[in-house]
């Protein structure tokens, strides 16, 4: 179960991350760092320190066949909910932290969040997503987005949520049921 569900993570993820995606509401915590060390062993999970932090990795090849699980078990939609909440909440955590970082550190910083962040935009824009989570994931990866140098992709993604809101906007006005 866990190994299927942190195939929504692009690259780079850390236990707090494995935890929210793939644990249960009232989870034990021990039980997703246990499954976590046993993919690791078992080498299904790259694992390295980053700044006395442990980091986590599917392989490409592997995290396609678990993404594939994660569509038979038919928790693609619920588990891309909880990665795009997931990233919404660390972006809008790490904002000010990140802010008083030098430059450089920022931008490293960033860059390990970037796959992961375009990859909860994906789906939250996309035709299962959300149009809130999508807008609040737009505005949440807005310096990620300035940080990098990204102003172009940023852009896209910050027309299509002011579409969002306005569509939200004229459906409110107008009495037809919001989405």
């Amino acid at each position: 179960i866990v190994f299927r569900r942190i195939a929504r993570f692009v690259e780079h993820f850390n236990l707090e991350g494995a935890r929210h995606v793939a644990g249960e509401q009232g989870s034990d915590h021990g039980e997703i760092c246990d499954a976590i060390a046993g993919l690791v062993e078992k080498s299904l999970i790259a694992a390295q320190l980053d700044e006395g932090e442990p980091q986590y990795r599917l392989l490409n090849t592997t995290r396609a066949y678990a993404l594939e699980k994660l569509e038979e078990h038919g928790e693609f939609d619920s588990i891309s909910l909880r990665h795009a909440e997931y990233v919404a909440q660390q972006l809008e955590s790490q904002r000010e932290m990140l802010s008083a970082l030098p430059r450089a550190e920022r931008v490293t910083a960033y860059s390990r969040q970037l796959s992961n962040a375009r990859s909860a935009l994906e789906w939250s824009f996309g035709p299962r997503g959300y149009d809130a989570l999508a807008t609040r994931l737009a505005v949440a990866s807005t310096q990620l987005f300035m940080e990098l140098s990204l102003l172009i992709e940023w852009q896209g993604w910050a027309e299509q949520a002011m579409a969002r809101l306005d569509d939200q906007h004229k459906y409110s006005r107008s009495g037809a049921p919001d989405h």
